[in-house]
């Protein structure tokens, strides 16, 4: 079934407004048509499989059938901290983080980050809050994880310390994520703050402030992993270790 993002305000006494950047996909992309069954979320958790009762110039109007509340977001509240890979990467992280569960994004600029990869960062948040948007519809979540503006690495970590921090850095040798989430699996709720560098990974500068801002620094294993790579991997293995999978 496709499924759509509406604005709140869409909404009225049974039915709602299918317009803008939505309603142009609805009915040039899909040709939908009266008597179409589509569901519709607006980030609040619930979904709302809707009928389409006619469809005019510039919106199609959808009589409401039932509102559920599917259970698919994860218990724990997950903000993926990433410094910004070259070229393409951070689309790619982007749309399998939300496909995993993730609350927020949040872009960071870090010592290693090439320079031009910090460019028309307007546009990018744009066209990286475009994709999470596209992940969610694919992946049938309810909630929308916000890409937000880029900061600084102390501002990141100020702003988004979480319950618990956690950098994955390739000198760490003892620390592993398993034994470091072993007595936080035990907490009800979690908020997590998971911090992946760009290539090159942390500068030892950098390293020492996360220690010193209460991050735990943790190794995936022994070989040296890509970007990309470790921020799936890690998120796949959390997940896994706070029982979103079971």
């Amino acid at each position: 079934m496709h499924r759509f993002i509406i604005d709140p305000s869409w909404k009225e006494e049974g039915s709602i407004r299918l317009q803008a950047a939505e309603f142009k996909h609805f009915a040039q992309v899909l040709r939908g048509r009266v008597g179409m069954e589509i569901a519709c979320i607006d980030g609040s958790g619930d979904e709302y499989l809707t009928r389409v009762k006619s469809v005019e110039k510039t919106f199609a109007l959808l009589e409401i059938l039932i509102v559920s509340t599917p259970q698919v977001e994860t218990i724990s509240e997950i903000t993926l901290l990433q410094g910004i890979p070259k070229l393409d990467k951070m689309d790619f992280i982007v749309q399998k983080a939300v496909e995993m569960g993730v609350s927020r994004i949040v872009p960071v600029q870090t010592a290693f980050v090439v320079k031009k990869e910090t460019d028309d960062l307007d546009t990018r948040v744009t066209r990286w809050n475009r994709i999470a948007r596209e992940a969610v519809k694919q992946s049938g979540r309810t909630r929308i994880p916000a890409v937000t503006s880029p900061m600084n690495l102390a501002d990141a970590i100020q702003a988004y310390p979480g319950d618990l921090g956690l950098f994955f850095y390739e000198r760490e040798t003892k620390k592993d994520l398993k034994d470091t989430l072993k007595w936080y699996t035990m907490k009800q709720h979690h908020r997590l703050s998971v911090l992946i560098g760009a290539e090159g990974g942390f500068h030892a500068d950098e390293a020492a402030l996360l220690e010193e801002s209460g991050f735990t620094s943790v190794s995936l294993g022994k070989r040296i992993l890509r970007t990309e790579t470790v921020s799936i991997a890690a998120l796949a293995m959390i997940l896994y270790e706070l029982g979103e999978y079971s």
